[in-house]
């Protein structure tokens, strides 16, 4: 891995130490700031916002739109946690896995199961329950930096999973 990779992935695994609760305070107060701030995920946030939620008052997509960020912030830090932390760790974390004897009876079929989904609440929790359970392959797109591709599939494939470009 690069230097930057590595020392990214110091830096996560510092922050993984610290306790969920920890980890989702400090993401509400990123979230908070990147509205404060005015940054691109605050602005795109808003626009979408305003796009489906037109019915909403101004102060109602304002107080979703402090909700959105800090969810989008707990879900960064919460990564910090996820991908450095011991697999038995993380397993003993997921209690609920709605669909599973569905999963579970597709997979004992041999017949193979897609799953498809979206970047919304702890999807890289999901990375790791699969590929507790199957073999997996995680489709991705290819960041702009090399390194930052480096990092990502050492921390989503530790578990066993394949990274694969979806190229």
């Amino acid at each position: 891995m690069q230097p930057a990779a590595r020392l990214t992935y110091a830096l996560l695994w510092l922050l993984g130490r610290l306790p969920l609760r920890a980890l989702h305070a400090l993401g509400t107060a990123i979230g908070w700031l990147w509205q404060l701030a005015g940054l691109r995920e605050a602005r795109v946030a808003a626009v979408n916002l305003r796009v489906c939620f037109a019915e909403m008052s101004d102060d109602q997509r304002r107080a979703l739109l402090r909700e959105t960020l800090a969810g989008t912030g707990r879900t960064a830090t919460e990564l910090c946690w996820l991908w450095t932390r011991a697999a038995d760790t993380v397993n003993a974390r997921i209690q609920v896995v709605e669909g599973e004897t569905l999963f579970l009876n597709a997979i004992a079929s041999g017949r193979g199961v897609m799953i498809a989904a979206p970047h919304l609440g702890t999807w890289e929790a999901l990375n790791l329950y699969l590929s507790r359970t199957a073999p997996v392959a995680i489709l991705y797109r290819p960041p702009r930096q090399a390194w930052v591709e480096a990092l990502i599939n050492r921390c989503r494939g530790r578990f066993g999973a394949e990274p694969v470009r979806a190229e």
